[in-house]
């Protein structure tokens, strides 16, 4: 024990910190360039975003909602999450230019490829949601003795078309990311 040296001390972690700096900035020297492209990726992608977000709030909405308020509400539902899936698509793209360490890329490649995902069930459902409503105001007008018919089955099928849209994202999630075998 006499020759051990006890990885613990203060002198032991420091030392390592001391090295673990050294290669974070051997690394940031070696990608500086492709940092600060990075950088101004996101710059650009949070602009777009922020643009698309007010657009969509401020013009497109209060234009189509003129014409009508149900296609309104569900282009409304529908711009937030296409805007955070530019949001999203640009942040991988500026991941995508700087080479971090370790597996440290590999994660945030799954980290953004499973949000895309979530992203774009939330507009399916979004769009699935709308839809139902403007179904239901057609039937309601249409036909109002089989509407509370017409009601049920609406629900029924928006729940199971729902229902079956998770589960197809969450088996896609897990064989292309965690890379199980499902299907197989």
């Amino acid at each position: 024990r006499g020759g051990m040296k006890n990885r613990y001390s203060l002198q032991a972690v420091l030392e390592d910190l001391g090295s673990s700096m050294e290669h974070i900035g051997r690394w940031a020297e070696e990608n500086s360039t492709r940092l600060l492209y990075s950088l101004i990726g996101i710059a650009v992608t949070l602009f777009i975003f922020v643009l698309i977000s007010i657009l969509s709030r401020k013009v497109l909405i209060p234009r189509i909602s003129r014409r009508s308020r149900m296609i309104a509400e569900v282009i409304a539902g529908i711009c937030t999450p296409f805007a955070v899936i530019v949001l999203i698509s640009g942040l991988s793209l500026c991941n995508a230019l700087v080479h971090f360490p370790g597996k440290l890329n590999i994660y945030l490649d799954k980290f953004f490829y499973a949000l895309l995902v979530i992203v774009t069930v939330q507009i399916l459902m979004k769009t699935i949601h709308g839809v139902n409503d403007i179904l239901l105001n057609k039937f309601k007008k249409h036909d109002p003795a089989t509407f509370s018919s017409n009601k049920l089955l609406l629900d029924l099928s928006r729940s199971l078309l729902k229902l079956g849209i998770w589960i197809f994202a969450v088996i896609f999630v897990l064989q292309n990311i965690f890379q199980w075998k499902i299907t197989a």
